[in-house]
């Protein structure tokens, strides 16, 4: 099982990518939490909330990014990829942890306000998608502006992760072409 591609690149990306920034990340936020510059994180505050804002934050930007997709003359269909989505389960695990944990709080923290911190916390987080066709890097700037969102609402980290995950479980599931 360890020979197939996608257990290779999960593995390579685990250990190369999401992990070292995810701890150098969380590392930083232990650093300005302790000096008073950001905020705990927290997955337990307004859980319930959390869980149904994730939701809704998803369910919009799946309508967003599918119509995206079909003005961009792609196809629909269904592709199951098991490692895609264990894969993404880190990987918007670190993301948010540095997105919208460690960069919105900081913002938030620097600007006093979280409006300006959401916006330039998604467009950082877009920046990182450049691979992408622009206009799913536009899709992702508006991803990154929904995950934002949730997160200032709730308080919550899980909030922006469930929308994220199940944004991809779902995205990743259905474009194809």
């Amino acid at each position: 099982m360890a020979d197939e591609p996608g257990a290779t690149l999960f593995f390579r990306h685990l250990l190369t990518f999401s992990l070292p920034h995810a701890l150098l990340s969380l590392a930083a936020i232990f650093v300005l939490i302790r000096f008073g510059a950001l905020r705990g994180l927290s997955l337990r505050r307004n859980a319930v909330p959390a869980v149904l804002e994730g939701a809704a934050g998803a369910f919009v930007l799946v309508l967003v990014v599918i119509g995206i997709w079909i003005a961009m003359g792609k196809g629909l269909g269904l592709k199951i990829d098991g490692w895609g989505i264990l894969g993404n389960l880190f990987s918007n695990a670190y993301e948010e942890v540095v997105f919208r944990g460690l960069l919105l709080g900081s913002l938030a923290y620097a600007f006093r306000r979280a409006s300006p911190a959401v916006l330039l916390s998604a467009l950082a987080f877009a920046g990182t998608h450049w691979s992408y066709p622009l206009p799913l890097v536009g899709a992702t700037a508006v991803a990154g502006l929904i995950f934002g969102l949730v997160y200032v609402r709730t308080g919550n980290l899980l909030a922006p992760w469930i929308a994220h995950q199940l944004a991809d479980l779902v995205l990743d599931s259905i474009l194809v072409g």
